[in-house]
């Protein structure tokens, strides 16, 4: 196991290092309690621990500001905040909010900020800081083509489904986490420039083929990048049972794959979802990840900045309570 700091293992092993290098508000310091600042830091860092935070009078150089009222604003569209900030990608900077009033309101819009953009803030443990582990994130990377969207889609969400199954389990194993970065490497060949998922007529079964092919795709890339076959087969049967709804007798990193895959779904990729399937195919895809869900994994979901079309999708599945929005994002 590899003693560097994260970023420059990421840097070396993966090629990029992470964007974001730090979170926090612009209210200086002095005019927040001891106890606010507390407060704050200790919701973040329950979620968020590997990131640095600060408080800042002013802009810090190179930061992205967010500013609450804007990001809460219904209108407010989620593209125009990826294209700002995606621009991270390039150079390494802090993520501020500008808060609208109480900052433990800002706070709470920050933590939505960062579950949309965890990717860019990627977070490594003893499993992921593994030689096999990071050769197969880099051969992870080299399978997709960047250049086609739905390809770049599918490996943004891998890497968003990875650091979900982190943030659900800290302690996850190398195993589960390979079984995150590898779960939908079947549409690399299936899908990579048309959706075909819509045409379904049974639409369990068509996810269950999916994951079990992708099972053993992933299995051999694993194998091919090094990793042991105790774990290769680990991951290949959590990748095979990652798309069968909740049930008590699921097991526990089953159930937690599912969960860090449907969360994805939701923080990331719903909004894109629907623009492209349309509303009768995003009605069936939101019912059908409700169903994969744990109630603990349900509770995340009021932590996002979801597209209203998605809210009144979950709000038709009887689930409103689930994700009551804030008073000042309603429509």
């Amino acid at each position: 196991m590899t003693g560097e700091a994260p970023a420059a293992l990421l840097q070396r092993c993966w090629g990029e290092s992470p964007a974001i290098v730090g979170v926090g508000l612009v209210a200086p310091e002095r005019t927040l309690s001891n106890v606010v600042c507390f407060a704050c830091r200790t919701q973040l860092q329950r979620e968020f621990p590997h990131l640095a935070w600060i408080t800042a009078g002013t802009l810090v150089p190179g930061a992205v500001l967010v500013d609450e009222c804007a990001w809460r604003d219904p209108a407010s569209d989620l593209y125009d905040w990826d294209s700002k900030l995606l621009a991270l990608q390039s150079p390494r900077g802090w993520v501020l909010v500008l808060p609208a009033g109480d900052p433990l309101s800002a706070v709470e819009a920050l933590l939505q900020v960062l579950t949309r953009y965890q990717r860019l803030a990627p977070r490594l443990n003893a499993g992921s800081r593994d030689e096999a582990f990071l050769s197969a994130l880099a051969l992870h990377r080299t399978l997709h083509d960047l250049n086609k969207p739905l390809v770049r889609a599918d490996y943004e969400h891998a890497l968003d489904v990875w650091q979900w199954v982190l943030r659900l389990d800290p302690a996850a194993g190398r195993a589960l986490q390979l079984a995150a970065l590898f779960h939908d490497i079947e549409r690399i060949a299936s899908e990579p420039d048309q959706r075909i998922e819509q045409h379904a007529a049974d639409y369990q079964a068509f996810k269950t083929a999916h994951a079990e092919v992708g099972a053993h795709l992933a299995a051999v890339t694993a194998r091919a990048a090094g990793v042991d076959e105790a774990d290769c087969s680990r991951m290949q049967q959590l990748i095979a049972e990652h798309e069968q709804p909740a049930q008590p007798s699921r097991a526990p990193e089953a159930e937690l794959l599912g969960d860090a895959d449907a969360l994805s779904f939701f923080s990331l990729n719903s909004r894109g979802f629907s623009d492209y399937y349309g509303p009768d195919h995003t009605r069936r895809k939101v019912e059908y990840t409700l169903g994969r869900m744990s109630r603990r994994a349900l509770g995340y979901l009021s932590q996002m900045k979801l597209a209203l079309d998605v809210q009144a999708h979950i709000a038709v599945s009887g689930r409103a309570s689930v994700v009551a929005p804030r008073p000042q994002e309603m429509a």
